[in-house]
């Protein structure tokens, strides 16, 4: 609840404007994929199967978009909100994860993908990264994240994902 509570607030204190065609295209790709569960196995560096559940809403009357990840057997979750950032004329975004870590970036649609990049700012280290979700032919949701290092993209995870 914490977590929902400060980023309503972060939310509230951005200056938001959510009738840019940019977020238009962002709810559009998101469109199928709003008020579902969709889940999927990540297989953590131990070798175990970890069952991720992730969803998309429409908040603050669409003019946000809120991202939720839930791992129930590691007790992990993060949200993030998606808006118009007047100030910067693009789609940002802030994550928030139930360990502390913070992100922000940018989101952008581009290629049939949702593409998000961005800092993470976990304890001492603060990488970039790039994450995208793509919706393959068969109903499958693809989310893979990278590192970024010196301009070279390092694979981290790959997750599928189905609705449920």
């Amino acid at each position: 609840m914490m977590i929902r509570s400060l980023l309503v607030i972060l939310l509230a204190a951005a200056n938001i404007y959510g009738g840019t065609n940019q977020f238009d295209e962002v709810r559009t790709f998101l469109k199928p994929l709003l008020d579902r569960k969709w889940t999927g196995q990540y297989q953590d560096p131990p070798g175990r199967d970890v069952v991720h559940e992730v969803s998309w809403e429409l908040v603050q009357q669409g003019h946000a978009i809120r991202f939720t990840r839930e791992v129930p057997a590691g007790d992990f979750s993060k949200e993030s909100l998606y808006y118009w950032d007047a100030e910067s004329d693009r789609i940002v975004f802030i994550t928030i994860s139930s360990t502390g870590n913070l992100a922000k970036g940018t989101v952008v649609v581009e290629d049939d993908m949702l593409i998000l990049e961005g800092i993470s700012y976990r304890g001492n280290e603060s990488p970039t990264f790039r994450q995208t979700f793509q919706m393959l032919e068969d109903g499958t949701l693809e989310d893979m994240y990278y590192t970024l290092v010196h301009g070279k993209a390092y694979q981290g995870h790959r997750i599928w994902y189905r609705a449920g």
